[in-house]
């Protein structure tokens, strides 16, 4: 299942490379989007997740689209995805609005 908001994305970042111990690649972007405290949290502020968001490539891509280089306000396309047992919010994609956060 799918679908959209309008979100704070406060921080990108990609990473790719091969873990030392076990040569395993590694390859990914991490998103950070403001995400408000659920109602029966104690706190205030606006608090970033980190999601990700497929591979280096999205970054790379966003970067050569855009070229934004802090904080935006933009769409962002979600997908709920399950293992059968747990579920996760994942970003499929992230497009800026014409205004700035």
């Amino acid at each position: 299942m799918q679908f959209k908001t309008q979100s704070v994305i406060k921080a990108m970042k990609p990473s790719k490379g091969v873990i030392e111990d076990t040569g395993r690649p590694y390859d990914s972007t991490k998103v950070y989007i403001e995400t408000q405290f659920s109602s029966d949290a104690e706190g205030w502020g606006n608090p970033s997740i980190q999601y990700n968001w497929g591979t280096s490539d999205n970054y790379h891509d966003f970067m050569r689209t855009h070229n934004i280089t802090k904080e935006f306000v933009g769409e962002v396309t979600w997908e709920n995805q399950t293992t059968g047992n747990n579920s996760k919010l994942v970003v499929i994609d992230v497009k800026p609005n014409t205004q700035k956060a």
